[in-house]
């Protein structure tokens, strides 16, 4: 069988944040968190929503502002309806094991620390957690 990506809105992901994403058969989604039965037709399918797969699609090496209108991971252009040049949209397992996508999401996210700072002291943004921390010193 086909599998797909699912979330579930009976689980948080790992932040804490409603909606945790996994990939199951399509046929028979079940969150393997909690359990629940997503499958059409059972009491809480409406908790379980089909994801749709978003590729990378690469930078131009000579066009800015534009990408390549392939996908990272080789998928054939007919078969992929989604992609994106922005690299925390992707979702495809396959695009985000490329190179050129660990590449590029590192210099994407490179300027976090860039930004106006919303305190009157000091801060970095912490990698592990994603989360502002104070500076000290």
């Amino acid at each position: 069988m086909a599998s797909k990506f699912f979330r579930c809105y009976n689980c948080n992901d790992p932040k804490g944040v409603p909606g945790r994403d996994f990939v199951a058969d399509a046929a028979k989604p079940v969150c393997p968190n909690c359990t629940l039965d997503g499958t059409r037709g059972s009491q809480h399918a409406n908790m379980i929503v089909a994801l749709r797969t978003m590729h990378y699609d690469a930078k131009h090496g000579i066009v800015k502002c534009r990408g390549k209108n392939v996908p990272a991971c080789g998928a054939k252009r007919l078969e992929t309806t989604a992609m994106t040049g922005d690299p925390n949209a992707v979702n495809c397992l396959a695009c985000q094991a490329t190179e050129v996508f660990k590449a590029e999401k590192a210099e994407f996210n490179a300027g976090a620390d860039e930004f106006e700072q919303p305190a009157d002291f000091p801060i970095a943004v912490d990698p592990a957690t994603a989360a502002y921390v104070k500076v000290e010193g």
